[in-house]
């Protein structure tokens, strides 16, 4: 069994303990920092317009130390969104994890005449957002509320694992914690068992604080912890490709499979060797991976020729999407001042949003697949058997392509959200325009907008809707989870992943051996089906795909009357699509309703 040694502050080790303990993995935890709050510290929130939050740590003292819950509270991650939440603060927003975004969001949320900035943090910080704040016009207090105190050597349970070479993989996840335990295995005379461990850290900056001769180091995506157990879903998907055999009987008659190659892009098998590995008849994983064969004769140059290309077209449409972004906030400050002076305003036809065209990329991807596809035939005569198999470093190959499905995966999610907010924000700009008696139903219907875009609550917004006698069914479907929000769409597909693993593992695999280690790799190995059937992981595979063209009704629909035990794996996340859905539906009908121009209630 695969252990961890997680290095949280007790407070936050728990939740990640509990995600690690149900993917198999064995957890250790060594805090290797101390949180204690500060003794005699005043918090003032006189002018006080926001508060800020860079740690659950400073999210939870603060909340020791005030009574102030109906403030805006932006937060760095999901993670302290999470626990404000928690805590009973009604208007908290996340910045899904890095300084820079937090940076950007306040900027576009708050107007600096409004009132000063209160950073509720620990003594010691990472990055300078007062500084950055301050700079963009904003009056920042930053108030130190605890002191994270580093560890001065390991427990004994941490120590005596560490030394029999037990722990496979230690999780970071902050430079001073890196820091911290590389101090205390120096102490202790066990760097050189660092060489047995792989380092999972939360960014390049933990990473590089770590200097201890790791195994290996894995660094996450992105600074979340939904990145970090990404990696650790891949991790343990190498560890069985590198440590299940085939069964001693297999069926007759003997012959020697090729090496399985498979690699996610954009919803396309594509071949990644893993020479020396698993040896396992393809046909037995019901997956749609055909035999590959990699030759010597083949040249690698002309497709990373091309896959530099197209990583030159994703940038190029990234910075396009960024753009769209911007516009899109652009339209809905425009929008709010539009429906406060609605009279005073001209009626006219907003512009449509340019729509985002991935029809190139997936027309070079395409190609890239027939030419690999290409050149695996011209490595097989037919009628003969498959030829020995002489190995070809595809790792440059593999890391360019496993690059790209991360870049169009995000380019794809926030494509779909900017699509879906900017329609929105264009209708209700109409509205306000148009009717000054719908200007204060408009602003409410476009701040509902931006909540079901960002994931906030949204109970205060929905109230301006109470008196409105034609919508009365709407505002009570938007009313179920007005208090807390719902989940983006971006996070339903960055969830979906580790659910239908879920609901892989939970199928039947049989009785016999072979059927159970394949049913283990197929919930291990986020691959599915090129033309997907009506089992188990052909109805994931459609949901999946559905995901990623947007039609979330499509990706529920493709759910329906699964077996019991992946349908219990999936349930938490459905809720939340459903829940999303109907809010979404909702607030079209709403929309539609005001533009008729609806009398009120009485």
């Amino acid at each position: 069994m695969i252990r961890a040694l997680i290095t949280r502050p007790a407070e936050d080790a728990a939740d990640i303990a509990r995600a690690l303990e149900a993917r198999g993995v064995a957890v250790t935890i060594e805090p290797l920092l101390t949180i204690r709050p500060k003794a005699g510290v005043r918090v003032d929130m006189t002018g006080v317009q926001a508060l800020l939050f860079t740690s659950a740590n400073g999210a939870r003292t603060f909340a020791e130390k005030s009574a102030v819950r109906d403030l805006p509270a932006f937060a760095v991650g999901d993670v302290s969104a999470e626990v404000l939440r928690q805590l009973g603060f009604s208007r908290v927003e996340s910045a899904g994890g890095n300084i820079d975004e937090l940076e950007r969001l306040v900027r576009s949320r708050l107007d600096p005449k409004r009132g000063k900035l209160l950073h509720a943090a620990g003594t010691s910080v990472a990055g300078d957002l007062a500084g950055r704040l301050t700079r963009a016009g904003f009056a920042v207090e930053r108030l130190q509320l605890y002191d994270a105190e580093p560890a001065q050597e390991l427990g004994e349970a941490a120590r005596a694992e560490i030394a029999a070479g037990r722990i496979d993989w230690v999780l970071v996840f902050s430079p001073r914690t890196a820091a911290a335990f590389a101090s205390v295995v120096e102490r202790a005379g066990l760097a050189e068992a660092a060489r047995t461990m792989t380092l999972v850290a939360l960014s390049d900056a933990v990473a590089k604080a770590a200097a201890l001769p790791f195994r290996d180091i894995a660094v996450a995506a992105d600074p979340t912890r939904a990145a970090v157990l990404a990696m650790v879903d891949d991790l343990i998907a190498a560890k069985v490709l590198m440590t299940e055999t085939k069964p001693a009987a297999p069926p007759p008659p003997p012959r020697r499979s090729a090496p399985l190659l498979v690699a996610a892009v954009t919803g396309a098998v594509v071949a990644a060797a893993v020479a020396g590995a698993v040896i396992v008849p393809w046909q037995h994983l019901g997956i749609a991976v055909a035999p590959m064969i990699a030759v010597a004769a083949v040249d690698l140059a002309p497709l990373t020729q091309r896959l530099d290309k197209v990583e030159a077209a994703v940038a190029a449409l990234g910075r396009r999407l960024d753009g769209v972004a911007a516009e899109a906030e652009r339209a809905g400050a425009k929008a709010s001042a539009a429906a406060e002076a609605a009279a005073a305003r001209p009626a006219e036809s907003p512009a449509a949003a340019a729509p985002v065209d991935l029809g190139p990329i997936e027309k070079k991807l395409a190609s890239l697949e027939q030419s690999l596809a290409a050149a695996v035939a011209a490595a097989t005569r037919p009628g003969e058997p498959p030829p020995v198999v002489v190995p070809v470093d595809l790792g440059p190959i593999e890391k360019k392509l496993a690059a790209l499905d991360q870049s169009l995966a995000e380019l794809g999610r926030r494509a779909a959200a900017n699509a879906d907010a900017e329609r929105r924000l264009i209708e209700v700009e109409r509205l306000a325009r148009t009717d000054r008696r719908l200007d204060v139903t408009a602003l409410a219907a476009l701040k509902i907008g931006e909540a079901l875009a960002s994931g906030r609550p949204y109970k205060a917004e929905l109230a301006l809707l109470a008196g409105v006698a034609a919508i009365e069914a709407e505002v009570k479907a938007l009313s179920v989870r007005a208090e807390v929000g719902v989940s983006t769409r971006a996070a339903l597909i960055e969830r979906f992943a580790a659910a239908a693993a879920a609901a892989m593992r939970s199928a039947d695999p049989g009785d016999d051996l072979w059927s159970q280690a394949i049913a283990k790799l197929k919930g291990l190995v986020s691959v599915r089906r090129v033309a997907p059937g009506d089992d188990l992981d052909g109805r994931l595979a459609r949901a999946e795909r559905a995901l990623g063209a947007g039609d979330l009704a499509q990706a529920l629909a493709a759910l329906d009357g699964l077996p019991e035990g992946a349908a219990n794996a999936l349930a938490a996340w459905r809720a939340d699509a459903e829940a999303r859905l109907a809010a979404e539906r909702a607030l079209d009908r709403t929309i539609q309703a005001l533009a008729a121009g609806l009398p009120r209630a009485g």
